[in-house]
């Protein structure tokens, strides 16, 4: 495992800090096409997505980066200064799913695996590119949240927060890709394509706004917990939704 990349599970809330530990978010974005907005139930404008023919070369450092990662990193470094802040939690219930079911079909053919696509099949592999992308030894994580996207990654926020004195921000990115057609049926209502990235603080005792992981995001569907996400980031935050290209 590469310096700066921490593998981490969710806590319990029984093991979540004490003191309140509540949390804040400064900021939050949304990529997604129309039926995960939907979903989220999301009335601000829908906007294009921003020119990107910077980012397109930033993204060529790593070619080999699968569909599902192209699109968060391009979320993050068009809507952050990832400089800013000093942990990642990333997020997903399903992972690079698509390249693990090629991985697994040419198990079953005996075919040769890619290495290209065997390196990144795993659920930690996003946080890595990152990593090397920015040149960057700061700690992150990767969580298979099972249906509990929201709530157990502002958790991994809220440990790191509250057991790092000195820390002062960090970003928690929710994402999915589209899912294998024969996976469509069964998630038939697990929104699909969608990127969330908010960067959480401490909260100040009694400030508007501050939430707690473990109670404000029970409920077992990643589109409500993302619903009730947009509603305690209230007017400061940036909501912005952008189409997929």
């Amino acid at each position: 495992m590469q310096d700066g990349i921490v593998a981490s599970r969710p806590q319990n809330a029984a093991e979540a800090p004490s003191g309140g530990g509540q949390l804040v978010i400064d900021s939050l974005y949304i990529s997604a096409d129309i039926d995960a907005a939907g979903r989220f139930q999301c009335g601000y404008p829908r906007q294009p997505r921003p020119d990107s023919a910077g980012l397109s070369a930033q993204l060529q450092k790593s070619k080999r980066l699968s569909s599902l990662s192209r699109k968060v990193l391009r979320h993050l470094l068009t809507h952050h200064d990832l400089g800013q802040f000093d942990y990642t939690v990333f997020c997903s219930r399903f992972g690079e799913l698509a390249s693990i079911e090629e991985n697994n079909r040419c198990n079953v053919a005996r075919e040769e695996l890619s290495p290209s696509n065997f390196s990144y099949s795993v659920q930690n592999a996003l946080a890595g590119q990152l990593s090397i992308l920015l040149g960057s030894r700061r700690p992150s994580s990767s969580i298979s949240a099972t249906s509990f996207v929201v709530r157990n990654a502002l958790m991994d926020a809220q440990a790191f927060l509250f057991d790092q004195p000195d820390a002062q921000r960090v970003l928690a990115v929710f994402y999915d890709g589209d899912l294998p057609p024969r996976f469509h049926a069964e998630f038939a209502g697990w929104p699909r394509d969608y990127v969330v990235s908010c960067s959480v603080r401490r909260a100040v005792p009694g400030e508007a706004g501050a939430l707690t992981p473990t109670r404000q995001f029970s409920s077992p569907t990643v589109a409500a917990q993302i619903g009730a996400l947009l509603g305690h980031a209230g007017p400061v935050a940036n909501q912005v939704i952008y189409e997929w290209e």
